[in-house]
């Protein structure tokens, strides 16, 4: 992915997913305070320690590990979302997605990942809103 950093990219992905958050949970509910987490495996929880919630919406993206390949797509990311409930430790975890680029995204695999994530918040509403 040329032309873009990785924490502008980051950035410009956690602006999206906050945004689809808002959209379907309200404005108050959703913030973008504390540092993005840098989350390895399935290290989730570790999230809350730089977060100011009770809840946490993660997206993380994963490249597949291919000592060589001509192929393009077989470095396509895939994704992976979770909600956590900072108070109990609870995780919701969506299975990976392959994302694929579509021509007309603004950010890479943009429209992907929207989707994805529109789908799991939807999904996840009752998990991210209870107390």
């Amino acid at each position: 992915m040329k032309g873009m950093t990785a924490p502008a990219y980051s950035q410009a992905l956690r602006e999206r997913l906050a945004k689809l958050a808002a959209e379907r949970l309200g404005q108050e509910y959703v913030s973008l305070e504390g540092a993005q987490p840098t989350i390895e495996d399935e290290e989730y929880k570790k999230a809350c320690a730089k977060s100011p919630a009770e809840r946490v919406l993660l997206a993380t993206l994963r490249v597949p590990i291919n000592d060589f390949s001509p192929v393009e797509s077989s470095f396509w990311p895939h994704l992976v979302l979770a909600a956590v409930n900072c108070n109990d430790g609870r995780v919701h975890r969506s299975q990976p997605e392959r994302l694929t680029p579509k021509r007309t995204d603004q950010v890479f695999f943009e429209q992907d990942f929207l989707v994805n994530a529109q789908n799991f918040i939807a999904r996840q509403a009752y998990f991210l809103e209870s107390n």
